[in-house]
C-alpha cells in the first residue's frame, strides 16, 4: 500500500510541475515556417494564398468556410476531418514575399500569428 501511495504522490507532483512550467510560458507566440521549393515565388504565392483550394493539398482540412473580410483582409474558417474548426484572417502581406496568418477566436485557449 505504501509503494502505491509513493507512486500516486509521484504522479500528482510530476503533473503540478508540468501545469507550473505551462503557467510561466508565454501567452503570445510566433510560429515561423521556412523551406525551400523548386517553384517560382508567384507559384507558391499562389497556392498558398487561395484559401477555397486548401482542402487539395492539406490532407487535415475538410472544408473551408469563407467568413466576411475583417478590415480588408481575407477571412476564412476551417474544419478539419474531426469536425473542429479554427477562424482565421491574413494579418499581414507582401506578395511573393511575406504572408502573417492569424487564428481569431480570442476565446480559444491558444492562439497567435
Amino acid at each position: 500500500m505504501k509503494w502505491i501511495l509513493i507512486v500516486v504522490g509521484c504522479l500528482a507532483l510530476l503533473v503540478a510541475l508540468v501545469a507550473l512550467v505551462g503557467s510561466l510560458l508565454p501567452v503570445k507566440h510566433v510560429a515561423t515556417r521556412a523551406a525551400r521549393f523548386h517553384q517560382p515565388p508567384a507559384a507558391i504565392w499562389a497556392a498558398i494564398t487561395d484559401v477555397d483550394a486548401f482542402p487539395s493539398w492539406r490532407t487535415s482540412v475538410k472544408k473551408i468556410e469563407r467568413l466576411p473580410d475583417h478590415q480588408g483582409r481575407p477571412s476564412w474558417r476551417e474544419v478539419d476531418n474531426h469536425g473542429q474548426s479554427l477562424p482565421f484572417e491574413n494579418e499581414e502581406w507582401v506578395p511573393s514575399q511575406w504572408l502573417v496568418t492569424r487564428i481569431t477566436d480570442p476565446r480559444l485557449p491558444f492562439g497567435g500569428s
